[in-house]
């Protein structure tokens, strides 16, 4: 077994909508760095920092979702991406919570308990997805080269 062999076996983060919600994320975060602070209870650096960790945690589960793919580096195998995907994961989620709370806590509108939710159902389906990867890293598939 060699750092390159192929695998045949299915990727758990091309199902549902991973990359593009990893792409929307991106987005966002790429939004709230150009808008600047926004929200009244958090500090202005911290807001700023929660920002770009949004941008980096998104931008290598991005990476993660396109190793082993056909135009990516092609021959990487699936643990690898999913190694990738593990470590940008929590740096996708910490900052999403934040947000979360503190958009929520600074405002009374419909529309921002709605985003509230929103952000809890991501930071939700990101938490299944370090879980489904995890448990994915530790099965045996046969000899599919993903060990």
């Amino acid at each position: 077994m060699t750092a390159v062999d192929v695998v045949d076996c299915e990727r758990i983060d091309h199902q549902g909508f991973v990359p593009e919600i990893f792409a929307g994320l991106l987005l966002t975060a790429l939004y709230m760095m150009q808008l600047g602070p926004s929200l009244a209870n958090i500090n202005d650096y911290l807001e700023d920092v929660l920002s770009l960790m949004l941008f980096a945690g998104s931008f290598v589960g991005l990476v993660g979702v396109a190793l082993g793919t056909k135009l990516v580096f092609r021959r990487v195998r699936r643990r690898v991406a999913y190694w990738v995907e593990l470590f940008a994961i929590p740096l996708m989620v910490f900052p999403l919570a934040w947000y979360t709370y503190a958009s929520v806590d600074a405002s009374s509108l419909l529309i921002t308990a709605l985003g509230g939710g929103l952000g809890l159902t991501i930071e939700i389906g990101l938490v299944r997805l370090f879980v489904d990867l995890v448990e994915d890293l530790h099965e045996d598939h046969e000899g599919h080269g993903h060990d």
